[in-house]
């Protein structure tokens, strides 16, 4: 619930200890608490901690999420640090294994990384059109932490698409 109410450093807190409680074989019940810490970890600005947590998952066999997980959180910090060719790259990945799944939190989430991905590309409609796919993906999920990000991201967009 904290998360969903954007009280970050609370959810940052519990998800760490849920994922501490895991122990060292980590598995996918790792990823389970990895996956939203580093998301959160992403929304504090702490791009190289949510690097960090996701070692190993864009490599999972098993299962298509941490992959997704992985590509587009890696998206986002890449281009943070301004690697625009390579965060395409990641995101386009990440919609795409999205895609291929029924996840709509998974596809909620690599189009909203995808948006950040636009946005600092200096893409602003483009930006705006992968938020509010993710927006619609989370509300028909009704998955609160989503929409509370999809809108915050989309109300922080300029109006008018720099040029």
């Amino acid at each position: 619930m904290a998360w969903a109410n954007g009280d970050l450093a609370t959810a940052e807190d519990r998800f760490r200890a849920a994922r501490a409680s895991v122990g060292p074989a980590g598995g996918q019940d790792a990823f389970e608490w990895s996956g939203p810490l580093a998301r959160i970890m992403v929304e504090l600005g702490r791009d190289t901690d949510a690097g960090d947590l996701l070692v190993g998952f864009r490599d999972d066999p098993t299962d298509p999420r941490p992959r997704i997980a992985a590509c587009g959180i890696g998206a986002v910090i890449a281009a943070r640090r301004g690697d625009l060719a390579e965060a395409l790259r990641l995101s386009a990945d990440a919609e795409a294994m999205a895609a291929a799944t029924d996840f709509l939190i998974d596809q909620g989430d690599a189009a909203l990384d995808r948006a950040e991905v636009l946005s600092l590309a200096g893409r602003t409609a483009a930006a705006r059109a992968s938020a509010e796919e993710a927006l619609d993906r989370f509300e028909r999920k009704e998955y609160a932490i989503g929409i509370r990000r999809a809108r915050a991201f989309v109300d922080a967009l300029p109006v008018h698409e720099r040029r």
